[in-house]
């Protein structure tokens, strides 16, 4: 007996698809998978057969309903219906190298994972298909990963299809960051979403919005805060009052991605937009007018909060559920403390302390927002007593009990290393080694040798 394809071909019948596809299906059940009844009905669909020398696919997959409408496995039945019109909904795709054809043979397969490799892989990995209400299923990842990968540079299809083979088997990998956001809207919308880690050296107030954008977007970041790098930050005014107007939530079809700046006599107004580029003009805004001369005459600066969507309301694009406006709120008034720690003086010199904060503050603010952990290294001159103890004082003990400090808990966000500029004393290397061996950190990087390597060498990522 043969199957009609929906393209017209004639494919030889398989018992074993059917088998398959019965137990994806009730994989997604509650009461999970029965092998014994999928293999009987795999069964009675191949009886129902024997008189045709010529049949459908859609003939077959309205048998198999039948049957399991029949069986005590009505909740497959339901599952194997809402697949089969989702797979209708995606019948027209724009792989290229993967086509229907040759994918078709993996669709219901088992699972390749365990337990665990299955928890890490929906949690991670697969996208939600909004359209179809649900996640995607490995096979549709790593089509996905691999037809983007391959775009990227010339790749005949025989290698796509190995490359495919050998991933969805595990036996081989794209990076992770691939498999993640490859080939979706958030890797043509945001091209730095598909760099794992990226560096920058903090010399200016627009490196803090830099690096809230790369976090927003899942990216690692290496922070080098050495003292000739910070000394090039102006001064910051400490002459102002900041306000947050009370939220109001605007319904989806009326928020603004955009966030604006308007000025009223003295008053400078920020609107924040409700997306990754709304929030970092935000943070972008809020410092031009502490850090820059021009805007020293405004005395008040008023965030509104309304564009930005609830905390709990679905990411469609980037994944995830939204944070709220709090998270970004926190971030502003924490910078604020630490511009303004500088009192009584009206204008604040930045210290590397100062920046170590406000970097770790914006990854806070981050990890709050549900876009995974805040990854950050930070880089320090061996002589910078303040940043080499940053995290002495995270805990203290009271009654017995290790209570943790608030006003530096966001300290956690970035591991710490020293930036050595030449080789270190005896003494001090041993030093170094007991401070690792103790509790970790600092850890040191040897920037001379690193130099020698790479003569534009500025520092590393995470």
């Amino acid at each position: 007996m043969e199957v009609r394809k929906k393209d017209g071909r004639l494919v030889p019948f398989d018992r074993t698809r059917i088998y398959n596809a019965i137990l994806k299906a009730m994989s997604e059940t509650i009461a999970g998978i029965d092998e014994k009844v999928a293999e009987e009905v795999a069964e009675s669909v191949e009886k129902q057969l024997d008189e045709f020398n010529i049949i459908s696919t859609d003939s077959i997959h309205e048998i198999v309903e039948d049957l399991l409408m029949e069986s005590a496995r009505k909740d497959a039945a339901k599952q194997y219906i809402i697949y089969r019109q989702n797979r209708k909904k995606a019948i027209k795709s724009d792989f290229k190298l993967l086509d229907n054809d040759f994918i078709s043979s993996y669709k219901h397969r088992p699972s390749v994972f365990k337990p665990l490799g299955e928890f890490v892989y929906y949690r991670t990995y697969s996208r939600f298909l909004n359209d179809e209400g649900r996640r995607e299923y490995w096979w549709e990842t790593v089509r996905r990963a691999i037809e983007y990968n391959c775009s990227l540079a010339p790749t005949r299809k025989e290698e796509a299809q190995k490359l495919f083979d050998n991933m969805f088997n595990l036996k081989q990998f794209v990076s992770g960051r691939t498999t993640w956001v490859g080939g979706t809207q958030v890797a043509k919308m945001h091209p730095m979403s598909n760099f794992n880690c990226a560096f920058e050296t903090i010399e200016d107030h627009n490196s803090f919005v830099e690096l809230l954008y790369l976090l927003m977007l899942g990216t690692g970041v290496g922070i080098r805060i050495i003292k000739e790098d910070v000394n090039q930050i102006p001064a910051a005014r400490t002459n102002y009052t900041l306000v947050h107007e009370q939220y109001h939530g605007i319904p989806k079809n009326k928020r603004s991605d955009f966030t604006s700046l308007e000025f009223v006599g003295d008053n400078a107004f920020i609107t924040i937009g409700d997306s990754k580029n709304g929030w970092s003009d935000g943070l972008k805004y809020y410092l031009s007018l502490i850090f820059e001369p021009h805007y020293s005459k405004i005395t008040t600066i008023i965030f509104n909060y309304n564009n930005v969507r609830p905390m709990g309301e679905k990411l469609k694009t980037f994944g995830g559920t939204a944070s709220g406006h709090d998270a970004l709120k926190d971030i502003f008034d924490k910078i604020d403390r630490v511009i303004k720690k500088h009192l009584p003086n009206e204008r604040a010199k930045l210290k590397p302390i100062d920046c170590l904060d406000i970097c770790n503050i914006i990854g806070e603010g981050v990890v709050v927002g549900g876009v995974r952990r805040t990854a950050q290294i930070a880089l320090f001159d061996s002589d910078d007593e303040e940043c080499v103890e940053a995290k002495s004082n995270l805990y203290r003990q009271v009654e017995g009990q290790w209570i943790v400090n608030q006003d530096i808990i966001h300290r956690t966000m970035s591991n710490n290393s020293i930036f050595y500029k030449s080789k270190p004393t005896r003494e001090k290397l041993h030093w170094q080694i007991e401070k690792m061996r103790y509790s970790g950190e600092p850890a040191f990087i040897n920037s001379e040798a690193a130099s020698k390597r790479r003569p534009n060498f500025q520092g590393v990522n995470p």
